[in-house]
């Protein structure tokens, strides 16, 4: 047998899918290989050949795209890699052809039709087992295929029908039937005005590649396509051939002058084949049919209200979706599945990208969730304000990562939150920004929420700005089951300014802040509240931007405890040190040494019970004089100091009495006399020893 074509023109497989992956043939139910040849004649022949970038078989890495030729019975796969096709493991290759045969090749060879465009093709009569190649950009690969159920095809006869080749419908004659790997949505009988239902003719476009090679469904950038529900097999995408989205933040949709194929959507779009995916193109909810921009707040605020669905619901593995944008619906995005690779995506929706449910290594490039169809209208901010969460990572999200990712007028920027049972693992986001625009409703609009059951997340160069609180952490619940804490948060660089309420809430978890700028805040009531003893630490940070001498203070601790188990290196602040500074020289600052306002304490019955380090003390109902014998609430070498919260009442400080040890007994008898003591825990179960005293007032 002589050496035949697997194709009568160069055959291109998914760009996207396999570009650079290896082919090779084989003797058909075996792994023997099979050489191709360049040309019939077998000069020349390869063990294998890789595809370019493009998808075009090529006789090396640097040789001329060709058809290959085969000698004999043949099986064809397609490796990702050369050492894949080397080992012959098919575990992730994909198979081009079954038990194909020249002979088989022959027959449809012979009297097959090459034309150039498809007004040439009109005049051709199918005939069943024939092959046609257009030539045209529109062209393509048929086969003449008959009595194909009602419903698969209209043939018209075999003519030119309207702007498209093979409309859909069913008459089951002999129909010119495309085998490439793209089709138009037209070819099986969409209209894309906006009306017609094309729900059943894009199902079938999907629906008409050969598994598992999968293919590309064109729309024309000019059309509006209407569909329902949708569900996409393996390998099969969408590509709705729109220019590039216009990555200017303020600029507005513009449904006329929109160039690019939009999908009206009022169902769900499921891409549930493995290796699917939609790039290029506009999802747009259904209510949107015949938008027009808003003119005042009330028509803005409906059309917010309006809002409903989920976009695209995820349930494969490896799904792809590039240069997307979505409007008008609740959810832009869920997910069941793994590995998806999201970017450029811009999105108006109350709720965005949702991963979660095992979504392994997903990824997310280059998103704006942005209030496109209110923004910049001359209206109230209000209108731009959205409810949910611009970016959530949920339940079994494992090692995912979002890099150079925007939020504007989200009520959340970026959310990971766990059950038990279901940590989100590993999360990581670069360079993204949350900006609530200081317009959340609720007053608690928040930049990146840490939430429960995260474990190790880590934020490198994260801004946020104008929302209520910049950065909150409350990993609680994140354990391995065995008591282990995987609560630790890192954030490395990036900036926290302007917030509205507090710039970093720490209710939960270790968190150590690297290298981060903190700004001044209008309303701030500090710059870190840190609630919990989990422990953490703030290193080379600068505070600077805050005003000297607002008395905000830059670290706010709960406790003493939740004090000490931060450690703060080499960090800068403002000019005038704050009375309750945390910082000592801006350089480190020894837990043992912390000088801390804590306020007032008040003898009862003799006792006192401190929560920090520093405290005024005063009489018990403000008698004349009042012993102070035991001191409760202190921790292994901590230090205290204590003065007369009023001149005109003494505190006699007892030696021995209680758990106070002293060179005899101390009068605080003004303001200015101070006592120091220091708390050991190995002398009689927690004794309070004098380190130094000043009778200052005499």
């Amino acid at each position: 047998m002589a050496f035949a074509p697997i194709a009568l023109t160069i055959p291109q497989y998914d760009s996207i899918l396999y570009k650079n992956w290896w082919m090779k043939a084989y003797e058909q139910g075996t792994t023997t290989p099979l050489n191709m040849a360049t040309d019939s004649g077998g000069l020349t022949t390869l063990v294998k050949c890789p595809l370019d970038t493009q998808g075009f078989p090529i006789t090396s890495s640097v040789g001329p795209r060709f058809i290959p030729f085969i000698n004999g019975d043949y099986d064809l796969w397609l490796f990702p890699t050369e050492a894949e096709a080397d080992a012959d493991l098919t575990v992730n290759a994909i198979q081009l052809a079954d038990n194909l045969n020249t002979d088989q090749n022959a027959s449809v060879d012979v009297g097959s039709y090459t034309v150039a465009n498809k007004t040439a093709a009109v005049l051709l009569t199918p005939v069943s087992g024939k092959s046609l190649v257009i030539e045209s950009a529109d062209g393509g690969l048929f086969k003449a295929v008959t009595g194909a159920a009602a419903g698969t095809y209209s043939d018209n006869g075999g003519a030119y029908c309207g702007s498209q080749f093979i409309p859909t419908g069913g008459d089951g004659s002999t129909a010119w039937l495309s085998t490439s790997l793209f089709v138009t949505a037209e070819m099986h009988g969409a209209v894309g005005d906006k009306s017609a239902d094309d729900t059943v003719a894009i199902q079938s476009a999907l629906d008409s590649f050969e598994s598992p090679l999968g293919g590309q469904v064109l729309l024309n950038p000019s059309k509006r396509y209407k569909v329902t529900n949708i569900t996409f097999p393996d390998n099969v995408v969408i590509n709705g051939q729109m220019l590039i989205v216009d990555q200017d933040e303020g600029n507005n949709f513009t449904y006329d002058t929109f160039y690019g194929g939009i999908l009206l959507v009022s169902g769900t779009i499921t891409t549930a084949g493995h290796g699917s995916g939609i790039v290029n193109a506009a999802i747009l909810a259904s209510h949107l049919n015949g938008y027009s921009v808003p003119t005042n707040d009330s028509e803005a605020n409906a059309l917010v209200a309006a809002f409903t669905g989920t976009a695209i619901t995820a349930s494969g593995t490896g799904t792809i979706y590039d240069n997307l944008m979505i409007l008008g619906f609740d959810k832009a995005f869920d997910d069941s599945g793994n590995r998806h690779r999201l970017s450029n995506i811009r999105l108006d929706c109350v709720s965005g990208i949702e991963l979660g449910g095992g979504s392994d290594v997903s990824r997310g490039f280059d998103c704006h969730a942005w209030p496109y169809l209110t923004a910049e209208l001359g209206l109230s901010t209000s209108v731009n304000y959205r409810s949910g969460v611009a970016y959530l990572q949920k339940n079994n999200a494992d090692s995912f990562l979002y890099s150079s990712c925007y939020s504007f007028g989200h009520e959340v920027g970026f959310r990971t939150l766990g059950t038990s049972g279901n940590v989100v693992q590993s999360p990581n986001l670069i360079n993204c920004r949350a900006d609530s625009g200081g317009i959340g409703a609720s007053g608690t609009s928040i930049g990146f929420d840490i939430g429960a059951y995260t474990a190790y997340p880590e934020l490198i160069n994260p801004e946020a700005q104008g929302n209520d609180i910049n950065f909150n952490n409350n990993t609680q619940g994140a354990d391995t089951g065995s008591g282990e804490r995987l609560n630790r948060t890192l954030v490395n660089g990036g900036k926290l300014l302007e917030a509205h309420d507090r710039f970093c809430v720490i209710d939960n978890g270790r968190v150590s802040f690297m290298g981060t700028t903190f700004g001044k805040g209008s309303t701030a009531t500090a710059i870190i509240d840190w609630n919990t003893d989990d422990g953490g630490s703030v290193i080379g940070c600068d505070f600077e931007e805050m005003a000297a001498g607002s008395g905000v203070p830059i670290i706010d601790f709960a406790t003493a405890a939740a004090e000490r188990a931060v450690q703060r290196i080499g960090n800068k602040q403002a000019s005038t040190i704050h009375s309750d500074n945390v910082f000592v020289d801006n350089q480190f600052d020894h837990t043992r040494e912390i000088i801390k306002s804590s306020g007032e304490v008040t003898i009862a019955t003799g006792v006192v019970t401190i929560i920090g380090s520093r405290h005024t003390i005063d009489t018990e109902a403000d008698a004349a004089t009042d012993d102070l014998d035991t001191i409760n609430g202190g921790l292994d070498g901590m230090r205290l100091q204590l003065r007369a919260a009023d001149s005109t009442r003494t505190v006699i400080v007892k030696d021995g009495t209680g758990n106070i040890d002293c060179s005899g007994d101390f009068s605080l008898t003004a303001a200015q006399d101070r006592i120091i003591l220091e708390y050991d825990t190995s002398l009689g179960g927690g004794t309070w020893c004098e380190i130094s005293r000043s009778d200052n007032a005499t």
